[in-house]
């Protein structure tokens, strides 16, 4: 979707961009923050890196560091708290960065492998297999 450009077909550009946003449930704060303005680059950054928006990934991050702080409480910071503290980290402060390089593909894979990561270090510590 990022490739194709708003030229011919205007209207399914933007319904897509749309769409895309409603069906994460995310149409409504998108536009509390922007608007009716529909920017890839806008949407992206949105849903990748806002810290307010509850399906962002970047408070999704959020959540599972501040659940496994609550498990293990704050005096220990633990295998999976580490990955996933880093894996939020990165999303923070490298969301600049990450939306120049473009590479949002990349950035997901990357993101994929730390939450495998993450899932096999929660394992280990908290259950017996």
């Amino acid at each position: 979707m990022l490739a194709a450009e708003a030229r011919g077909d205007a209207p399914l550009y933007y319904t897509q961009w749309r769409m895309l946003l409603r069906g994460l449930s995310s149409l409504e704060n998108y536009r509390r923050v922007y608007g009716a303005r529909l920017e890839p680059n806008l949407v992206i950054g949105f849903l990748l890196f806002d810290a307010d928006s509850p399906r962002s990934l970047r408070y999704g991050a959020a959540a599972v560091r501040d659940y496994l702080a609550a498990i293990s409480g704050p005096a220990e910071l633990t295998a999976p708290a580490r990955i996933i503290g880093r894996l939020h980290a990165d999303l923070r402060y490298d969301d600049e960065a990450q939306m120049r390089r473009g590479d949002f593909a990349g950035l997901l894979d990357r993101v994929v492998g730390e939450l495998a990561k993450t899932h096999d270090a929660i394992a280990t510590q908290y259950f017996v297999t």
